[in-house]
């Protein structure tokens, strides 16, 4: 195999690495919106959630509290917390998947650099190989003898 043709073989390795890369990009992005709006629902549904407890306690003191109110209460109360909880649980998956997306990323990027580092080398050696040919086959034309350069 050629230098040229190594090289070639480099760049397309480096095209791919950098798609890579920016895949892994988005997917950090797409993972950072999720935690965002993970924690705006929990955000949200804690707000909505004291406002509903409020209003149900209200509702509870207009009415004849009897045993049969108050347990329906609790029981609102309760589902209410349950659903608040599942959504505090989403909170750190999301920000564990931060976490993976962004390592992905970064090790896409060193792989990246390591492949641009190892082009960059192989096309100086491409470039140091043309113009020692470059400079043979000049000699050859001007009928001189390489070993006198």
């Amino acid at each position: 195999m050629s230098l040229d043709q190594l090289q070639k073989i480099r760049e397309r390795r480096l095209e791919k690495q950098l798609t890579e890369v920016q895949i892994k990009k988005e997917a950090v992005e797409a993972a950072e919106k999720s935690l965002t709006t993970a924690r705006k629902a929990l955000e949200d549904f804690h707000l909505w959630r004291l406002s509903q407890q409020d209003s149900l306690f209200q509702e509870l003191i207009s009415q004849a509290s009897g045993l049969q109110a108050m347990q329906e209460y609790r029981q609102k109360i309760a589902h209410l917390s349950v659903q608040e909880e599942q959504l505090q649980a989403k909170v750190p998956l999301a920000q564990k998947m931060v976490e993976q997306a962004m390592q992905q990323f970064v090790e896409a990027k060193k792989a990246a650099n390591a492949l641009a580092m190892k082009n960059e080398k192989t096309k100086a050696i491409v470039d140091i190989q043309h113009t020692s040919t470059r400079k043979v086959a000049l000699n050859k034309e001007m009928n001189l003898d390489p070993k006198d350069n």
